[in-house]
């Protein structure tokens, strides 16, 4: 069974202060009984540190404009169903774990490092800006600030997710990563994007039967559903869904139109019915040992 390690910070200064007061970088609930079951929410951690938002030119509520809000607990029936649960503490705008490490900016990146589109346009590992021409920092961060991140946050989040991995895959002889995410409710022109999204690389990272029953399971209680536009799944989903050694990952998307005011970021009144739904997804999904080990197959 994975069990979280001690990880020490070794900077110092103010980075060190910073990720000193998030504390643990990541919480993790293990799986029981050996279920294969693991829901991830890397975007949902909201330990903003008064050091760090210092440094930001960006407000608290535009750096939580991209936080995946209230997802951890949307899924939080994840915590006693049996299913190993992960949630980052530390807010996306710090650093993002959905990213390759190497996805830097051309400033921090080593010389014989492509530079990605993504981190050109400030979007990368370490993130530079909330959107185009909106920056997050007076002063980005250095080599060493970035480099003491990679270590206290992102490493040690995916140490835990590939500890549930192992532990899944030990357990069980498969595993099935859900990971959760939210989107913002509108797309270009204004237009509403689908009340979930469900990527899984088109069909390269899970089976399609998961991803259908999933999609049944939502459709049938009246939301609107599509499949990897545009979005189809990340690092994450990218990294360790490997249907072939037995490791299926599937990323969902939740339309934050269906549950939270984007202006003042309060709960919409549909949240306790979109919780509800979601407890019975988890649940859904928990009970689908069988056919869950067939699909691994």
């Amino acid at each position: 069974m994975y069990r979280p390690r001690k990880f020490g910070i070794k900077t110092e200064g103010s980075e060190a202060k910073i990720l000193r007061s998030i504390g643990a970088p990541v919480a993790v609930t293990p799986a029981t009984g050996g279920h294969p079951l693991i829901f991830a929410s890397p975007h949902s951690g909201r330990q903003y540190p008064p050091a760090w938002l210092r440094d930001c030119c960006a407000s608290k509520t535009a750096l939580r404009s991209v936080e995946d809000i209230w997802v951890d607990d949307l899924f939080s029936q994840a915590e006693t169903s049996g299913a190993a649960y992960l949630r980052a503490n530390f807010p996306r705008s710090l650093i993002d774990v959905n990213r390759s490490a190497d996805d830097l900016p051309d400033y921090l990146a080593a010389p014989d490092v492509e530079i990605s589109a993504r981190a050109k346009a400030g979007l990368g590992v370490i993130p530079m800006a909330i959107a185009p021409q909106s920056p997050i920092y007076r002063t980005p961060p250095d080599a060493k600030a970035a480099q003491a991140r990679i270590d206290g946050l992102y490493r040690p989040y995916h140490d835990a997710l590939r500890g549930c991995v192992e532990d899944a895959l030990t357990g069980c002889g498969h595993a099935v990563l859900i990971d959760c995410h939210s989107m913002p409710g509108f797309g270009p022109l204004r237009a509403r994007r689908p009340d979930f999204i469900l990527g899984d690389r088109y069909s390269k990272s899970c089976r399609s039967s998961l991803t259908d029953a999933v999609e049944q399971y939502l459709m049938q209680r009246g939301y609107s559903v599509s499949r990897n536009h545009p979005y189809a799944g990340g690092y994450t989903t990218r990294t360790y869904g490997r249907p072939g050694d037995g490791i299926q990952a599937l990323q969902i998307e939740i339309n934050r139109d269906l549950y939270v005011n984007p202006v003042n970021l309060t709960r919409k009144p549909r949240y306790d019915a979109l919780q509800r739904d979601l407890d019975g997804l988890v649940l859904y999904l928990c009970g689908m040992h069988q056919e869950l080990a067939q699909a691994a197959e």
